[in-house]
């Protein structure tokens, strides 16, 4: 009977096995991100042990990422040779390194640097992102003017050939021309996109920076003017832009990029990773910002000198700038940035009417009063807009609060099913080898209920051990205390086990040396028991911890884990150290070992009873050996089914993820309507525009009434 249950859970087991790996590769086939998410699931557990977990493309050294890319833009422009838009992702992809955490970007200190200098580790980026600069320049020039060849009608390709030809200051200390002929290639971008002023503004932004600088050693900020005649060849192209209708780069760029990895060979689940590393918003809303504030500072220079003529005439070129960005598409008008601006010069116009009324009409004071609370209103408009989105995502995750603890529980299995699977497997083979030790077949068994009890004991255990104390659940002024007194009452039950022991087999005989060695054993504990807490304090003092330390976080902040755990439960900080601690492999080793002991305590009552001959040390492991291996099979085919039952969920939800955030390279479009569906959704609330309104209102009385005291 025992026979016929043990063949029908195995191939129950297997028919298990078969049918959820089915599922599994159904899966992988209907999705995008299915295969690669296995892939590096079991990559890690394999090739890992020796390579070390997979390193994120954008995580790795920039030097590294600019040799995957050179090699992988090739291949794929030799493949697809008359495609601009995957010419342009390519320029675009060699346009910076990326940001991800890995072991370069969120490097930990080494032992004799035991705190983080951030300064230090931001000049180290600044430096190695220079040399990703220096080995990709020259090829990100050449792929941003083939784009433009190849499909000269996109006024995209020209917008990005133009922005390109100044290297991302994300990335490097100072930003700096990639190409000396930029004036002829800027006239060549402008010729194919005539209405937009960007290429006008990307040389105003070039004479300005090289002939003035900000100075900031006053109070305020003021204009200095190190050459006059370059500072005004920057104001004439900058008056040359103005009297364009608009100022765009557009967000093609994202979708060229998106067009770009999926004909490379870079895994589906960082592709997001590197389109939102194309820091194209940033290089925008950085060359509007700076026009901006150099022309503000330029109309603060005019007002110094007496000209308020020519320091308002400015004050309105900064808002036809401002007008200017917020007219290209929906990603200029609902910018924070331009929206920050459009409100603040709002602000010094009507402050500088207000310092000058002389200068201006009844009604031209009021139509700029109109201007900045409209200015404002539109700001309160864009971020009650944004709120909205906020609160439907936190509506949203909230019906799924009450399944975080199983979410958690299953997304620690899943990290580590491969490898358990794969450790597991091997201990079954290491037992099975080493069970061919002996022949004999009368050796003791533990039973199945046993082994379970066994390994349950060892598992509860292992997360006491290495997930409780590490997460300081338990604090280490405590640990540190039990440990001393465990100490002390190990000794005294050893003593006292050994003097019962003697005196109930009536052996104990009187011995001057074992009287010695009690009595110092004896005063040696007492000792430990008296000094136990002042040792303990002292250790504190000179900040000993007798306490498991924690794992994983020795490169931030002390209460980061503590902070995590508030967030996200006691239960992540618990399993986060018992992964980190490789709790999972202890559990088995642990088992192994209790089994051993087990065992070999059953073994040797045996041969006491005369149950069994002579038993030799290769028997003894022989017998554990086939204690060991069938249950580390059963528990390696149990890991590997549960792992099939709940992967499909993982990917699922990682598909899902992935197609969201890729929803936006593949279609802005689509996006800035949304967005666009959103703000309407405030303006056609009759209720919550009246409420925005007044707070505008109470605002701008507020800074009227604090206005005089300044």
């Amino acid at each position: 009977m025992k026979r016929l249950m043990l063949r029908l859970f195995w191939i129950g087991l297997w028919l298990s096995l078969v049918g959820l790996s089915c599922h599994v590769a159904w899966l992988v086939w209907r999705t995008e991100t299915g295969g690669d998410t296995l892939r590096l699931h079991w990559r890690d557990a394999t090739v890992g042990w020796f390579k070390g977990e997979y390193v994120p493309i954008s995580a790795r050294h920039p030097v590294e990422q600019a040799e995957y890319w050179l090699h992988e833009v090739d291949r794929v422009l030799a493949t697809h040779p008359e495609n601009g838009a995957q010419a342009a992702g390519a320029a675009l992809v060699l346009d910076e390194p990326g940001f991800s955490n890995g072991p370069f970007f969120g490097r930990k200190p080494t032992p004799r640097s035991p705190t983080f200098d951030m300064k230090s580790h931001i000049i180290e980026l600044l430096r190695v992102g220079e040399s990703f600069e220096a080995l990709c320049r020259r090829k990100c020039l050449e792929l941003s003017a083939l784009a433009s060849e190849l499909d000269a009608t996109n006024v995209a390709w020209w917008r990005l050939r133009a922005v390109l030809l100044w290297d991302n200051p994300t990335w490097t200390l100072n930003s700096s021309l990639r190409d000396p002929n930029w004036t002829a290639i800027l006239e060549q971008c402008s010729e194919h996109d005539p209405d937009n002023a960007l290429y006008d503004y990307l040389a105003t932004n070039f004479w300005w920076d090289t002939s003035a600088e900000m100075d900031y050693t006053s109070n305020e900020e003021r204009l200095l003017v190190k050459d006059a005649e370059t500072f005004q060849r920057g104001v004439d192209y900058f008056e040359r832009g103005l009297k364009k209708p608009k100022l765009v780069i557009g967000d093609v760029g994202f979708s060229a990029v998106a067009e770009f990895l999926a004909a490379s060979n870079l895994p589906r689940l960082e592709h997001d990773d590197v389109i939102r590393g194309r820091f194209l918003y940033t290089r925008r809303d950085l060359l509007f910002y700076r026009l901006w504030t150099w022309q503000d500072l330029h109309a603060d220079r005019e007002v110094d000198a007496g000209d308020l003529a020519k320091a308002w005439e400015m004050q309105r070129q900064s808002m036809r700038l401002i007008e200017q960005y917020r007219r290209a598409d929906p990603s200029h008008q609902y910018s924070g940035m331009a929206t920050a601006c459009r409100y603040r010069t709002a602000i010094e116009m009507v402050k500088f009417a207000a310092a000058h009324p002389e200068r201006f009409s009844s009604e031209e004071l009021r139509e700029l009063t109109v201007a900045e609370e409209r200015a404002r209103l539109d700001g309160k408009v864009h971020e009650r807009s944004q709120s909205l989105f906020a609160a439907r995502d936190t509506t949203a995750t909230g019906s799924r609060a009450k399944s975080r603890t199983a979410k958690l529980l299953s997304e620690t299995w899943i990290v580590l099913a491969p490898s358990l699977v794969l450790f597991a497997l091997l201990f079954s083979l290491a037992a099975t080898g080493i069970s061919r030790l002996s022949k004999r077949e009368d050796f003791p068994k533990i039973g199945p209920m046993w082994q379970g009890m066994a390994f349950m004991a060892a598992g509860v255990f292992s997360i006491f051990m290495f997930g409780v104390l590490p997460s300081k659940i338990v604090s280490a002024r405590i640990q540190g205390t039990v440990f001393i007194w465990l100490l002390v009452g190990t000794v005294l039950g050893t003593l006292a086990c050994k003097t019962w022991r003697g005196m109930r087999r009536r052996a104990y005989r009187f011995s001057l040396r074992e009287l010695l060695f009690a009595m110092t054993a004896l005063s040696m504990v007492l000792a430990l028991a008296i000094f136990a807490q002042p040792t303990l304090e002292y250790f504190h003092a000179k900040r000993w911890k007798v306490s498991l330390p924690t794992l994983g976080w020795e490169w931030t902040h002390t209460n980061d884990l503590e902070n995590a755990m508030r967030r996200n439960g006691v239960l992540f900080g618990i399993l986060d150290q018992w992964t980190a601690y490789g709790g999972a492999y202890l559990t088995i080793v642990i088992w192994g070992i209790a089994i051993a002991v087990w065992l070999r305590r059953k073994l040797r009552r045996a041969r006491q009873d005369g149950d069994m001959a002579h038993i030799s040390r290769r028997d003894i492991l022989a017998a554990v050996g086939r204690s060991l291996a069938r249950p580390a099979l059963i528990l390696s085919a149990l890991v590997l089914a549960i792992y099939l039952a709940l992967v499909p969920h993982e990917i699922e939800a990682i598909e899902q993820e992935f197609q969201t955030r890729m929803a936006f390279a593949r279609d802005p479009a689509a996006h800035w309507a949304k967005v666009e569906r959103a703000v309407e959704q405030v303006r056609s609330d009759p209720e919550e525009m009246d409420l925005l309104r007044d707070i505008v209102r109470q605002e701008m009385a507020e800074e009227r009434d604090e206005s005089p005291h300044e």
